[in-house]
């Protein structure tokens, strides 16, 4: 039970993520005018602050909150980023709105892997880590198929707020989640 429960939190995040990432692009172009240099430029600043996040940051908060609680911790902030970047009127505004957002795709990855890799036993590794492959690649080919159908449909703001519903929705699973291991970091 605890296996499956951690299979569907490993997809619905990498759903979530998929929907942000896939959708970026054209999100940029209609509310801000972005070319695609532009939105290049601007994702490459996003993705290195996820990058400072994962490379300086995350060992030493998950060694004092243990994964779980840095997990959930990535699941509220990034929840909070995306919903205030689906109503950042000006550049400035979503600019701000990506820090958390940054900070909380930072918190998750590295967590999220971790999770899985100990909701099995030891020697169910294999299957696990294949099992949670699949999910996140179900994810990752879901996620945009209704993210770009969402904003072309509903709108721009229809696939963040759709995001950060699934990650309300993926902590409120978290929280009754209980780690197999201790709590040490794996990261």
């Amino acid at each position: 039970p605890g296996l499956r429960r951690m299979l569907w939190i490993d997809f619905i995040y990498w759903f979530a993520f998929a929907i942000f990432q896939t959708t970026f692009a054209l999100f940029m172009a209609r509310r801000f005018g972005f070319d695609v240099s532009q939105t290049g430029y601007f994702f490459a600043g996003f993705g290195v602050l996820g990058a400072v996040v994962q490379g300086l940051l995350i060992r030493p908060i998950v060694h004092r909150l243990g994964d779980k609680p840095t997990f959930i911790l990535g699941l509220a902030c990034t929840a909070f980023g995306l919903v205030c970047a689906t109503f950042a009127p000006t550049l400035t505004l979503f600019t701000l709105a990506l820090v958390p957002l940054a900070f909380g795709i930072g918190f998750g990855h590295p967590t999220v892997a971790a999770l899985v890799s100990r909701a099995g036993r030891g020697d169910e590794q294999g299957r696990v880590q294949g099992a949670a492959g699949a999910m996140e690649s179900l994810g990752r080919a879901i996620g945009p198929v209704w993210g770009n159908a969402a904003l072309q449909r509903f709108g721009d703001a229809m696939p963040y707020m759709s995001a950060a519903a699934c990650l309300v929705f993926t902590l409120v699973l978290s929280l009754s989640y209980t780690v197999t291991d201790s709590e040490t970091a794996l990261v």
